[in-house]
C-alpha cells in the first residue's frame, strides 16, 4: 500500500528535479525555512542539514526530527497560509514549473491511497488538486508538504524497543506521544488563596480590566469583595491559570531530555492569538473575552494535544494568562495623557 512520507514525497519530486542528489533535495525544501524560522535542535543550535542527515531522511531510515517537525509546522502555519512559500521552494528544485502538474498528480495519488490520513483531509487535498488553479495548486502543495513532514518517515525501521524513553535517539512523534501517554497525568495544583509573586503580572492586568469595567480602582484581590461578579470571575481566571500551571510543573518535574513541550505549546498558542490581539477593542474586558473565546478554537499541533485530558479549554485559557504574565499580551492599553 502506498504511503505518504517525507521520503516518498521527495522521491516523487526527484523525477523532475534539476539535480537528483539527496542533499540538494532535502536542503532545497528545508534549509531556507530552518534559517528564517531559526529552528533549533535539542542542543539549542540551529539545525544544520549534513549530507548524512539528508541521506537518512531521503531513504526513510530516520524520522523527521521532532523539533524540526514542530518548527517547520509553526513556520508554514504562521507564514505560508496561501502556499506561496512552499511553492517557491518547489520551483527552485524542479527543472520547469510546467512539470508541477505531473508532480501533483503523483503526490495526490500518494495522499489518496494512504489510509492513515484522515478521510476528510484526503477529500480536501483531492479537491484542491482537481481545482487545477494557481491558488489551489499552491495550497495543494503546501498541504501535501505538511502531511509529509508530520508523517512517520521510518519506512525501514528496526523493531521498536519496549519501554523507550525520551532520551532515546531518533524518536518519531508517535514514539514521543506513546511515551508521554504512558505517564501519569500531572497532579492538579489547587488554586492557593494568596497571590504568588509569579502571578503578579496577569493578576494586575485582570484588576485593570475590572477597574475599567466597574469604574472603581481595584488594586488588590481583597478590593474585589465589594463586587461579587468581579471576584467570581477573578477566581475563575486564576483557576484557569493553575490548570495550565499543573501541566507545566508536571512536565518540568519529569525527565524530558531537552524537549520543551510546554514552551512550544505556549509559543504556538501565542502565534494563533496574535491577529486577535492586534485588533481594536472598546474595552479591556471586550479584548479579554474575544481572546479567551479565540484560544478555545485555535488548531494546535503540539504533541501535548495528543495526550487525552491534558490540554482542555481551561488549560488553553490558563496559558493565555501565562502569556499575559510574560507581558506578551495586555488586556488594557495604557492611555497617553492628553
Amino acid at each position: 500500500m502506498a504511503v505518504l512520507t517525507f521520503s516518498s514525497f521527495l522521491k516523487v519530486i526527484t523525477k523532475f528535479a534539476k539535480k537528483k542528489q539527496m542533499t540538494f533535495l532535502v536542503k532545497g525544501l528545508l534549509e531556507d525555512p530552518i534559517k528564517k524560522a531559526d529552528i533549533r535542535d535539542r542542543s539549542h543550535k540551529q539545525y544544520r542539514l549534513t549530507p548524512k542527515m539528508c541521506g537518512s531522511l531521503y531513504k526513510g531510515n530516520e524520522d523527521v526530527y521532532p523539533l524540526l517537525r514542530a518548527g517547520m509546522t509553526r513556520y508554514f502555519n504562521g507564514h505560508d497560509k496561501d502556499g506561496s512559500i512552499s511553492m517557491l521552494l518547489l520551483n527552485r528544485i524542479v527543472t520547469n514549473s510546467l512539470q508541477n502538474r505531473y508532480i501533483f498528480k503523483e503526490l495526490n495519488e500518494l495522499v489518496q491511497s494512504d489510509e492513515e490520513i484522515d478521510i476528510a483531509k484526503r477529500r480536501y487535498v483531492n479537491g484542491l488538486y482537481n481545482a487545477n488553479k494557481g491558488n489551489e495548486d499552491k495550497l495543494f502543495f503546501r498541504e501535501v508538504f505538511m502531511l509529509a513532514i508530520v508523517a512517520d518517515n521510518k519506512t525501514n525501521p528496526v523493531a521498536k524497543k519496549a519501554n523507550r524513553s525520551l532520551g532515546d535517539n531518533n524518536l518519531t512523534t508517535n514514539d514521543i506521544i506513546d511515551i508521554l501517554n504512558s505517564r501519569e497525568h500531572p497532579v492538579a495544583i489547587v488554586t492557593p488563596d494568596d497571590i504568588k509573586d509569579e502571578e503578579l503580572n496577569y493578576v494586575k492586568e485582570l484588576l485593570k480590566v475590572y477597574s475599567e469595567a466597574a469604574h472603581v480602582i481595584f488594586v488588590k484581590k481583597s478590593d474585589l469583595v465589594s463586587d461579587t461578579a468581579c471576584l467570581d470571575d477573578f477566581n475563575k481566571q486564576r483557576g484557569y491559570y493553575y490548570a495550565a500551571e499543573s501541566i507545566r510543573v508536571g512536565l518540568r518535574d519529569t525527565e524530558t531530555y531537552g524537549y520543551h513541550f510546554f514552551d512550544e505549546l505556549k509559543s504556538e498558542i501565542f502565534t494563533g492569538l496574535e491577529d486577535t490581539c492586534n485588533k481594536s477593542y472598546a474595552s479591556g474586558k471586550e479584548k479579554m473575552n474575544a481572546i479567551m473565546e479565540r484560544v478555545t478554537f485555535i488548531p494546535l499541533n503540539s504533541v501535548l494535544m495528543h495526550l487525552p485530558g491534558w490540554i482542555k479549554t481551561q488549560e488553553r485559557k490558563g496559558i493565555t494568562h501565562m502569556l499575559v504574565n510574560d507581558e506578551k499580551i495586555k488586556w488594557v492599553e495604557e492611555k497617553l495623557d492628553e
